[in-house]
């Protein structure tokens, strides 16, 4: 499974390097993990990590039945998707923390998080994880590095003499 090797190395290689920046980076694994239905009501919840997500996508690619250079390409856009979201949807959940002060179960909390979220860096944070993201798969899953890899997939589907 070299494609979800490498997706699996550039979402680490991403949570590394961006482990003191944006604190929602950690989450990623979650996020994208849920979306592919790792963590559904089905199972008890628990934070899901890399490995997690490694060992259901494989599951995904082997049991399903389905291409692996398609699931990981979906799973970069994605990723792609979310740290995006970040930004773009910074005013809401500012909003949203807003509100939610207002209910004292909840106000502590809130007041700490729209304190990190109006935080002068926290623009910053997430544009340096969205250019670190892009940089990492723009190594990793270049043009180059993407024809490469579906030839070896193209020759192992042949017939060896």
């Amino acid at each position: 499974m070299k494609w979800v090797d490498l997706y699996i190395d550039s979402l680490s290689e991403l949570l590394e390097k961006e482990k003191d920046g944006l604190k929602e980076i950690k989450n990623l694994p979650m996020q994208i993990g849920f979306k592919i239905g790792l963590g559904l009501p089905t199972e008890p919840f628990r934070a899901t990590n890399v490995d997690d997500l490694k060992e259901h996508i494989g599951k995904l690619i082997s049991q399903i039945n389905m291409r692996e250079d398609f699931v990981v390409l979906s799973l970069i856009a994605e990723t792609t998707r979310q740290v995006e979201r970040y930004l773009a949807e910074h005013g809401d959940a500012i909003s949203s923390h807003l509100s939610a002060s207002e209910n004292e179960e909840t106000k502590e909390m809130a007041l700490k998080r729209i304190e990190e979220l109006t935080n002068v860096n926290y623009s910053f944070n997430v544009r340096s994880a969205i250019d670190t993201w892009k940089q990492i798969v723009s190594v990793n899953f270049s043009t180059a590095q993407i024809a490469t890899m579906k030839r070896e997939i193209l020759l192992e589907l042949i017939p060896k003499r």
